[in-house]
């Protein structure tokens, strides 16, 4: 699993690590190819927390996974971690549906739902 590779800016660009500083997106290429190496029959997920609504996160996202599949990356699902607030949900389906859109497989990895008064 590629988990957490998103930055929380307006441009749902990659979060800074030495990894990207030192290969790039491609990085995440080399760990889904390694995997793949040591376990053939592992599904390959990759996952983010904010994916629950419309926005840069899941607009990069969507962009992320296409740039993957068009190199030729095995890539079999994307997870989302829902942190959600109860009465605040309204775009998590519209969310699930554009995940779905990819091809991938959708799998919500950690989900809880907060009651604020």
């Amino acid at each position: 699993m590629v988990n957490e590779v998103l930055d929380g800016s307006a441009t749902g660009g990659l979060r800074g690590s030495v990894f990207k500083n030192v290969l790039g997106e491609s990085f995440i290429d080399l760990a889904f190819r390694a995997a793949h190496e040591a376990d053939p029959s592992a599904k390959l997920y990759i996952n983010e927390y904010g994916l629950d609504g419309p926005g840069a996160k899941l607009t990069g996202m969507v962009n992320l996974i296409n740039r993957l599949k068009s190199r030729g990356v095995q890539i079999d699902g994307v997870g989302t971690q829902l942190h959600l607030v109860l009465g605040q949900t309204d775009g998590v389906q519209s969310a699930l549906e554009t995940l779905a859109a990819t091809g991938l497989d959708v799998a919500i990895t950690e989900l809880d739902i907060r009651y604020v008064a």
